[in-house]
């Protein structure tokens, strides 16, 4: 027999592994209350199956979601991953972010969410000139241990357009 469930997250962060009997969980994140302290919402996972994974609630019952869209087409495929990051921004009607997963092949998997700020997960690190010949160095620090880090190079087009003269 298969077990369903659902499951509201209300922490900013999810880490699952899934259990060896077949399962079918579905964990509900609540917009309303973090639309102001974050801007994106990620999730990774490996070993989980190519099914739709990641949808937008338009009607709940509850915790439970009666109609939605499917944000799958988030996802970005990585040598041991398989990622996907949205911008809260973009969801307007959208009340809460559903993560679909299912083992019901036996394949064990696991997945990991977070809401994120990205301007707090932004560092902007100076490139060394072109011409230093790699005896300069730029040394970046990341403030948390946040699954989904952005780093930016500064005055990098100048650096592309020294070299295309």
């Amino acid at each position: 027999e298969i077990l369903y469930s659902w499951m509201e997250v209300r922490t900013p962060r999810l880490s699952y592994s899934s259990p060896k009997e077949p399962r079918v969980q579905y964990f509900i994140f609540p917009l309303s209350s973090r639309r102001r302290n974050y801007s994106h919402f990620h999730c990774q996972n490996s070993n989980l199956e190519m099914t739709p994974w990641l949808f937008g609630c338009t009607e709940t019952n509850g915790s439970v979601c009666l109609q939605g869209m499917d944000l799958s087409w988030a996802t970005e495929l990585l040598p041991a991953f398989k990622v996907a990051t949205v911008r809260l921004g973009d969801l307007p009607a959208v009340s809460h972010l559903v993560l679909g997963v299912s083992n019901l092949s036996g394949r064990q998997f696991s997945v990991e969410c977070e809401w994120l700020s990205e301007d707090a997960r932004t560092v902007a690190v100076p490139i060394p000139h072109v011409l230093s010949f790699g005896l300069s160095v730029s040394a970046v620090t990341l403030s948390s241990a946040g699954l989904l880090h952005t780093v930016q190079l500064q005055d990098f087009h100048q650096v592309t357009s020294r070299l295309s003269h």
